[in-house]
């Protein structure tokens, strides 16, 4: 988000001036090294919010479309697993990989426990503020410990737990029953919440990518993306 002032959308904070955010990790290459036909400025830096004020106004704008909105969905990718000794393909900060291959360097545990994230968003799915379900990228397992419902999770990309459900490889085909549940996701989420992923092209990217553009129509509520490093898409965000 670039400075502005929050009165262009806040009337009860018309003097509050928002800071952009601050470089946490810095990085000349690629998010991943199959991202070759991104943007030339999209690079794996990644940012955080530390003027407080800003942070406080992103959290309640936040909070505000959860409570508008009729049908929420959750669309994550590696990021939000990383906490819980996951790796991940894309580079991030701490990964000495000169190809971003973090994954390829940790060993796959089916041991790994949920992380803050995964706990907050089975609260809120909980508390009925998440009515559209959660397709999730990662075959972890991770949002079924931390509590939300397994018949409301969509692995568009395969489980480890699921023998009904293999993984898909990364130049495979998406499973029908989860692509066709993934395409109903598309057309009726009113808010699109995206965590830890690079919408770098994956077909389930159109999970968000559809309730932006709906957003424009005044169709939807749009998305909001979570994430330390930018993507193609923040743009279309809301």
């Amino acid at each position: 988000m670039i400075a502005q002032e929050a009165g262009e959308h806040d009337s009860h904070s018309p003097t509050l001036q928002l800071q952009p955010p601050t470089v946490h990790w810095k990085s000349s290459q690629k998010p991943r090294d199959d991202h070759h036909t991104s943007a030339e400025w999209l690079t794996a830096t990644e940012y955080m919010d530390t003027h407080p004020p800003t942070l406080e106004w992103k959290i309640t704008t936040l909070a505000h479309l959860l409570l508008q909105s009729r049908r929420t969905v959750l669309y994550t990718g590696a990021g939000i697993s990383r906490a819980a000794g996951i790796g991940m393909a894309a580079r991030g900060g701490g990964d000495t990989s000169p190809k971003g291959t973090m994954a390829k360097k940790k060993k796959v545990s089916v041991t790994a426990q949920p992380t803050i994230t995964h706990h907050a968003l089975a609260q809120l799915h909980k508390h009925g503020h998440i009515q559209g379900g959660w397709v999730q990228q990662n075959h972890d397992g991770l949002p079924q410990k931390a509590g939300f419902p397994q018949e409301c999770i969509n692995e568009i990309h395969g489980s480890w737990f699921d023998p009904s459900n293999p993984v898909v490889k990364y130049s495979g085909s998406l499973k029908n029953h989860e692509c066709a549940w993934m395409e109903q996701q598309c057309q009726t989420a009113d808010l699109v919440i995206v965590l830890g992923t690079s919408l770098s092209g994956l077909t389930a990217d159109q999970v968000a990518i559809l309730a932006a553009e709906r957003s424009k129509k005044g169709k939807s509520l749009g998305m909001v993306i979570i994430n330390l490093q930018q993507t193609p898409q923040d743009d279309k965000t809301t």
